[in-house]
């Protein structure tokens, strides 16, 4: 069936590369080094770092796929490539119209299942065809014949995932709104499966940015396509971002029961878990004063401030760091303020060389903090003015007001400042999007 829908594509519309997996393939590492290896048989030279990474004595799996995101993403800068997985039980052909298929590693034409696997990276039966897709005039018409759009939902918001760590609202609020364009349907057609996601997407980001309101609006969206209509992880995902609106909102009870529930419901998948929800729990709980839960969370994760550093743990060391300048606060221990800081220039440091602009810019904020608690208000103003000079054209409002009274004296101090960034309006970007949540009909009206 896959050869045949190939052979409809036009010659210079797809380059595909055919890749045999098997139970032996089951590790993260190995089996992206397959991936990309395929991948350059297609394009001369993709995913060249991410190749490095996987090498390396300790592989960054996480890293290795930011990079590959990355590269994929800036194939083009006016017309981005997307790409998805697609299974055949078939035997691959050695060639497609107009394009040569080589195989990296042996072939088999099995359809027997293959055993249970960790969570990782979907695969096929038999063998997996990774298509490249170099943008046509009208990609939407393309990914609807294929039949693709909910593989192509599910890679925006890992996208969107990605663009988020790298500080790139604005860019993420496009990605979701993007997808959300090419699942839209014609009149009485049901929704797409991950529709719903792209509603959270956008919902976090407008959290980020303060606009509660549309933020909600976006939450009830995705509530009323119902659960099938979102991918795995929506259901814990839409309670993370609810709960943060609950808090912002005055609800601080209700967001701990949503947090409990997400909890509960998270389901994982090949993405890492980069922001456990009891990292977020315990966030809540030092803004709620529980001190003692946060630190029973820290010992429970056997984290401490000269742990070495890594993205996949960068969202605990971060709230690690907060346990510590909330222990300061509260017992007046100079050894944890002296912890925190060192902890957050090494987190400033990783985040800077990974291209993570949010954990910059949140390093910043706390790192302002702590030299306020120490008294020191040049170092304490010069970390803030660096985090509002990156976190204003993006729209960043969340990371500052959740701090309280202590942030918005030192955001009155920058602002006298005479080399102070802009920051009226709350520097909100003018409102260009994404446009308001559309009303969603019932499975029962769309017919």
């Amino acid at each position: 069936m896959l050869t045949e829908w190939l052979a409809t594509v036009p010659t210079d519309a797809a380059s595909v590369a055919w890749l045999s997996l098997d139970h032996r393939d089951n590790d993260p590492a190995l089996f992206w080094t397959y991936v990309v290896t395929a991948m350059q048989t297609a394009v001369d030279g993709v995913g060249a770092v991410a190749l490095q990474l996987l090498a390396s004595a300790s592989p960054a799996t996480e890293a290795a796929l930011a990079a590959l995101l990355n590269e994929l993403d800036g194939l083009s800068k006016d017309l981005r490539s997307s790409w998805t997985t697609t299974t055949s039980s078939r035997q691959a052909p050695s060639r497609t119209p107009g394009k040569r298929c080589r195989w990296p590693r042996r072939t088999t034409t099995s359809t027997e299942p293959q055993p249970a696997r960790s969570p990782g990276p979907p695969r096929g039966p038999a063998g997996t065809c990774l298509l490249l897709t170099p943008p046509t005039p009208s990609p939407s018409q393309g990914w609807h014949a294929a039949g693709f759009l909910a593989d192509v939902l599910g890679c925006c918001s890992a996208l969107g995932d990605v663009r988020r760590a790298q500080g790139q609202l604005g860019d993420a609020l496009r990605t979701y709104q993007k997808a959300l364009d090419l699942a839209a349907r014609e009149p009485g057609a049901e929704p797409v499966r991950g529709t719903a996601d792209m509603h959270v997407g956008i919902a976090g980001v407008l959290l980020e940015r303060n606009d509660l309101a549309a933020a909600a609006e976006h939450l009830a969206a995705s509530r009323r396509l119902g659960k099938h209509n979102g991918l795995p992880q929506n259901p814990y995902r839409w309670r993370v971002v609810m709960a943060r609106l609950r808090e912002a909102d005055g609800g601080p009870d209700a967001a701990m029961e949503l947090l409990d529930e997400a909890d509960r419901v998270y389901a994982g998948d090949y993405s890492p878990n980069v922001q456990p929800v009891p990292a977020v729990r315990a966030r809540l709980r030092l803004r709620r004063g529980e001190q003692a839960d946060a630190d029973g969370w820290a010992r429970d994760r056997g984290l401490s401030a000269g742990d070495d550093l890594s993205y996949l743990r960068e969202y605990e060391h971060l709230t690690l760091a907060r346990l510590l300048l909330a222990r300061h606060h509260t017992e007046r221990d100079n050894a944890a303020l002296d912890d925190a800081l060192s902890l957050f220039g090494r987190l400033q440091a990783a985040a800077e060389n990974g291209g993570r602009g949010a954990t910059v810019i949140e390093s910043l904020v706390l790192q302002a903090l702590a030299h306020h608690a120490r008294g020191d208000a040049p170092a304490a103003l010069g970390a803030l003015h660096r985090a509002v000079t990156l976190a204003q054209p993006e729209g960043y409002m969340r990371l500052f007001t959740d701090e309280g009274p202590p942030m918005a004296a030192l955001l009155t101090a920058v602002r006298k400042q005479a080399d102070a960034p802009d920051m009226s309006a709350g520097w909100r970007p003018p409102r260009r999007g994404p446009r308001t949540a559309p009303p969603i009909r019932s499975r029962s009206s769309s017919r």
